[in-house]
């Protein structure tokens, strides 16, 4: 990777600071890797040359009674690989042996995508201790390259079984943000915003089958959205021995899929040239998308004592410049498919997650000459669990029913003869006992760390 990034600000007048930079990446991909060689004798192997730059510029401007943030950005993109225009038989017919060869097939040059993309913020006093705030932006997100470049072949006859599309669009986003903020006195303010996201060009594979030739390949399309829109009300104190902030958010997040393999269409192609498409895996309409959180609780709070405070002992205030802070989130769980009913997608939740850190610090002033601290720290301070979603809840299908999710379902985690905890499907019909807690549980334990800070 050749990368070059530059960025020039300049206080212009009084009233305009000017940002403005250029970001430029240049790609080498190359790639040969065997894959499942015991089993399905697989290959990886592509070469590719993208390339992305972009360019923006930004202007903050401040007046009496008004903040502005005004940017627009350039972006382009170019996979930097040619691509196969028959997605049933990308390669072509095979030789005598039944081999194909990739380079004999019809290739054809990827475009170039360029995006322009907006950005505003206003906010300005509608009275003495009301602020309102206006944020609008438009974003594009290029997708991965697994998704764009990749190659995986079959390593008996090259066939083709899965193949990157040099043709994805970025994936973009307009999100809008509008809200107020009211001072309330004591130090403390009250700020209310609704935020909206409108998601689009997100990657969702294809899977097409040509039966004269006799077998399926797999590409990636621009075919999924997502639409996440929720309001946000915090309450923050900021002055004072005593700080801390209350964050509340309220939101939901739908679409067709929330990965790229999750709802494939089937495309089939007789022998007659007659196509065909089952839209079985595609939800008929828009689901929960599994990161999904729809309430989540964020508290912080902070104390700090004098260098004066409580009482002394020997001329020493061992209570005195003490920081105490506390970090506790609460949080939905994720939603996911019952193996009982795989139609129903996303219709349960995982249970709600909490997690409380604590950190106290002795500041000592002069310690032998110099400024120093003393810090001691609790990580989990409740040994809350999480149960590890990717493992536990991975969405079941006909072929994949999902075992250790049914035995989530049907018995107590820590039940010693079928609970998960104790149960691992990897090609075994039975469970036995050794504990598996380091797969079902995606958090550490409660630990403790403490140090010393020296300042010089």
């Amino acid at each position: 990777t050749v990368s070059f990034d530059g960025t020039f600000t300049s206080q212009v007048t009084k009233a305009h600071l000017i940002n403005t930079g250029v970001q430029v990446n240049s790609y080498l991909i190359d790639v040969s890797n065997f894959l499942s060689v015991r089993t399905n004798r697989q290959l990886e192997r592509y070469t590719a040359h993208p390339f992305e730059a972009a360019a923006f510029v930004q202007d903050k401007m401040e007046f009496e009674g008004l903040i502005a943030n005004v940017g627009l950005r350039f972006d382009l993109w170019y996979s930097g690989v040619d691509y196969y225009p028959d997605l049933y038989t990308p390669f072509g017919n095979p030789d005598s042996l039944g081999r194909f060869d990739p380079s004999n097939a019809q290739k054809k040059k990827p475009p170039v995508y360029g995006r322009l993309q907006p950005r505003l913020g206003f906010s300005f006093p509608v009275s003495a201790n009301t602020v309102f705030h206006l944020n609008y932006g438009a974003f594009m997100q290029r997708p991965s390259f697994q998704y764009i470049v990749s190659t995986r072949l079959g390593q008996r006859l090259n066939d083709p079984l899965i193949l990157g599309n040099p043709r994805l669009e970025p994936e973009t986003t307009n999100s809008y943000d509008v809200g107020v903020v009211q001072a309330l006195g004591e130090g403390f303010t009250l700020d209310i915003s609704g935020y909206y996201k409108d998601v689009k060009n997100l990657i969702q594979r294809s899977n097409f089958i040509d039966e004269r030739a006799g077998y399926q390949v797999s590409s990636y399309f621009n075919l999924d959205y997502a639409d996440i829109r929720g309001f946000r009300i915090m309450l923050n104190k900021r002055r004072g021995a005593l700080t801390g902030s209350i964050n509340y958010q309220y939101g939901y997040a739908t679409g067709k899929s929330a990965t790229a393999t999750a709802a494939t269409p089937i495309f089939n192609r007789d022998t007659l040239g007659v196509v065909t498409t089952d839209l079985t895996n595609v939800p008929t309409r828009d689901i929960i998308l599994d990161f999904d959180r729809t309430h989540n609780l964020v508290i912080t709070v902070g104390y700090v004592t004098g260098k004066e405070w409580g009482p002394k002992l020997f001329d020493f205030n061992p209570f005195a410049d003490i920081n105490v802070s506390v970090h506790s989130s609460i949080r939905s769980g994720r939603p996911y498919t019952s193996p009982s009913d795989i139609r129903l997608i996303n219709v349960k939740r995982a249970p709600m997650e909490y997690n409380t850190d604590l950190r106290v610090t002795k500041s000592i002033r002069n310690f032998f000459g110099i400024p120093a601290s003393i810090y001691a720290e609790v990580f989990n301070l409740f040994n809350n669990k999480i149960l590890n979603y990717d493992y536990l809840f991975d969405r079941p299908t006909a072929t994949n029913p999902n075992l250790p999710l049914q035995y989530y379902e049907q018995y107590p985690i820590n039940d010693k003869e079928n609970g998960v905890r104790y149960w691992w499907d990897k090609g075994r019909q039975g469970p036995f006992s050794v504990d598996q807690s380091f797969l079902i549980y995606s958090n550490q334990p409660r630990s403790f760390s403490f140090g010393v800070v020296f300042e010089f």
